[in-house]
Order: structure tokens, then C-alpha cells, then sequence
């Protein structure tokens, strides 16, 4: 399996159960390679492989966009390095990802929340400390993943 395709196939299945779990009757599709949620949340589940490639997207009015992409060094080291711009988006929620981690699967984080209550010199430390919950994951590991 494709990591694009493995990363839309998670996600559709992640939002799914959010969806069962909290009782909504809400509508998940997924749709060239993007998973869109309707109903009383409206969300879209976007996969990143290579987060320095990611082309950032402006929730719609009362959207969330999730940005699903893999636990690697590479991906937290982008998402540091463009910071700024996920973090100016109220509605923007990145969700990190090992399949295979004997520690936690993901770990999740709203930029522009964190913005607000983490002080800026910290946020190596917090990123890396968030990030070493989740086993790394290698890009030579990634094509071939199986949910």
C-alpha cells in the first residue's frame, strides 16, 4: 500500500470510530485521497507523507482540518520549521503516526492552542518531548504499511 493511501485509509477509519464513539450521525467519505467528515462536526482528514511539502489549507468557516502524517525526524523537524503557519489557523489539529510504535500509535497537537500556552523558547523541548511518546518511524519503513 501507497503511504498516501495507507494515511487516508487510517484516517477514514480514525474518523469513523471518533464518530461512533461520541454517538454522532455524521457522514465519513472518503474521497481522492481526502477524508471529509458532515454532519455536527464537518472536518477533512488530509495526508501529509512529507509534511515540507505540505501545501497548508484554510479550514472553511466551522471546519477542522486534520493534517495525518507519520512520526518520522523529517516531519517534526518541517513541522517546526513552519510553525508560524500552522499555527495562525484556529481550526488546524496535526496528528503524528507510527502504526507499528510499542508505545503510543499517535500523538496529536493543535497548533494554535499550543501557541498560545507554550512560551516560544520551549518549543523544541515540548515538540520533542510529544514526539518521543510515539516511536519513530524510518521513511524506509513507510511503503508497505498495512492497517
Amino acid at each position: 500500500m501507497k503511504a498516501n493511501e495507507f494515511l487516508a485509509d487510517w484516517a477514514y477509519h480514525y474518523a469513523t470510530h471518533i464518530s461512533v464513539f461520541h454517538g454522532n450521525e455524521e457522514k465519513v467519505t472518503l474521497n481522492d485521497g481526502v477524508v471529509n467528515v458532515k454532519g455536527s462536526s464537518n472536518a477533512r482528514y488530509v495526508p501529509a507523507v512529507d509534511l515540507s511539502d505540505y501545501q497548508h489549507k484554510n479550514p472553511a468557516n466551522g471546519e477542522t482540518i486534520y493534517v495525518v502524517t507519520f512520526n518520522t525526524k523529517e516531519n517534526l523537524a518541517a513541522f517546526e520549521k513552519d510553525w508560524k503557519k500552522f499555527s495562525e489557523h484556529r481550526n488546524v489539529i496535526v496528528i503524528f503516526l507510527n502504526p507499528k510504535s510499542k508505545l503510543d500509535k499517535k500523538w496529536t497537537i493543535h497548533p494554535y492552542v499550543h501557541n498560545k500556552i507554550c512560551d516560544e523558547s520551549a518549543l523544541h523541548t515540548g515538540l520533542k518531548a510529544l514526539f518521543s511518546n510515539v516511536d519513530s518511524l524510518k521513511k524506509a519503513d513507510i511503503e508497505g504499511l498495512k492497517l
